[in-house]
């Protein structure tokens, strides 16, 4: 037996399937294909806001706990604070400019009892969009 091997003879019969893709599959799979990739770069771009929130969140909680800590460290040697010196704001450096950070505090008694002040200090600082505010409350014993 004998196989024929090469191109099929001219008086066999065309076939009817096209063994291409047709235009409409095509777009219907670059339709699919670019509403994916979009999904990707939105939580891509909201993955990196979120990143530099927290980037700043950090800053600032490091930020908040070293002015917690002069403030109590002020008290004890002078006995007074004033809270409109030394509330002056940090300016730190990051990829897309510099992110100022301001403070404010209060201290008060606690209920009737003289010997022990609450201290409250607010960080606050804006990304350019949106206002942001990180708060500490700290205990003072008068001695």
């Amino acid at each position: 037996m004998i196989l024929k091997i090469g191109n099929k003879s001219p008086l066999a019969k065309k076939s009817l399937h096209n063994n291409g893709f047709s235009l409409f599959e095509v777009m219907v799979t670059v339709i699919i294909l670019s509403v994916g990739i979009t999904g990707v770069y939105q939580a891509f771009f909201m993955s990196l806001n979120h990143l530099n929130y927290l980037t700043a969140r950090c800053y600032a909680q490091i930020l908040l706990d070293n002015k917690v800590t002069e403030l109590q460290a002020k008290f004890k040697s002078d006995g007074v604070i004033d809270l409109e010196k030394g509330m002056d704001g940090d300016e730190i450096p990051f990829d897309q400019g510099a992110l100022r950070y301001g403070y404010t505090a209060n201290f008060r008694n606690v209920g009737n009892l003289d010997d022990l002040l609450e201290l409250n200090v607010n960080c606050l600082w804006n990304d350019g969009r949106r206002d942001f505010k990180l708060s500490k409350a700290a205990y003072i014993l008068k001695y």
